[in-house]
């Protein structure tokens, strides 16, 4: 990839998101499948349409993509410093 294709991958348009930190013990981690299916329909119960939903298993974080800024910004508000499930 020459400089000006990478320049316009990292300056391309994304959808707004929330990365989660902490998600799950990572020293056991869940099916990222199952993880992304219920995180993204929490997340869209509570927030918004949920466009993706991205696990990384070894660190326990999930990235969620919204379809709104808003409820990107209504999500990253509400959960910040809390607990997503108790």
């Amino acid at each position: 990839m020459d400089a000006a294709a990478l320049r316009a991958f990292c300056h391309r348009e994304r959808p707004p998101s929330v990365v989660l930190d902490n998600m799950f013990d990572v020293s056991h981690p869940p099916a990222a499948e199952e993880v992304e299916l219920d995180i993204g329909q929490e997340m869209t119960r509570s927030f918004g349409r949920v466009l993706d939903c991205e696990a990384i298993l070894s660190t326990g974080v999930v990235t969620v993509y919204f379809a709104e800024d808003g409820a990107a910004q209504h999500c990253a508000a509400t959960l910040h410093g809390g607990n997503f499930d108790g």
